[in-house]
């Protein structure tokens, strides 16, 4: 055995994970993309995906474009939020989600390619989206 270099048996030390509240999380998230954030978040936190804990007596107000297409503001209660990847995958997927269901109300269906080439809109979902949209105008334009 070489005793130049043992080997190491100290404990890898934790890195702590990164906290935020979730205000600044939500911030620069665009209205049409927040409803089934605030929606799910608690049943997210129930299934271990998510982890926060409710700041007391700490709120903020968030606009939001409701799954019926309505903007309202809300008064939602501050959490402070284990930001990791559990996190950034299930905000990702609800804010795809509350989009396409907004988008699905109002046919006002428009991406980039950057969106598309990035991952945050699928083609294809978007397209059936306006397909369905437009099936609908058309049943509702027929005397």
């Amino acid at each position: 055995m070489n005793s130049e270099h043992p080997e190491s048996t100290a404990p890898a030390e934790k890195t702590k994970p990164l906290r935020q509240k979730l205000s600044i999380l939500l911030r620069d998230v665009p209205p049409d993309e927040c409803c089934l954030i605030l929606k799910n978040f608690e049943a997210a936190i129930m299934r271990g995906v998510v982890g926060a804990l409710p700041l007391a007596g700490q709120h903020f107000g968030k606009v939001v474009v409701m799954e019926d297409g309505q903007k309202k503001r809300c008064t939602v209660q501050d959490e402070v939020v284990v930001v990791d990847d559990g996190w950034t995958r299930w905000l990702t997927d609800q804010r795809r989600e509350s989009r396409y269901r907004v988008l699905a109300l109002n046919g006002k269906v428009a991406t980039t390619v950057e969106r598309i080439k990035d991952g945050q809109d699928d083609f294809e979902r978007l397209l059936d989206i306006r397909r369905k949209f437009l099936k609908g105008q058309q049943k509702g334009g027929e005397s």
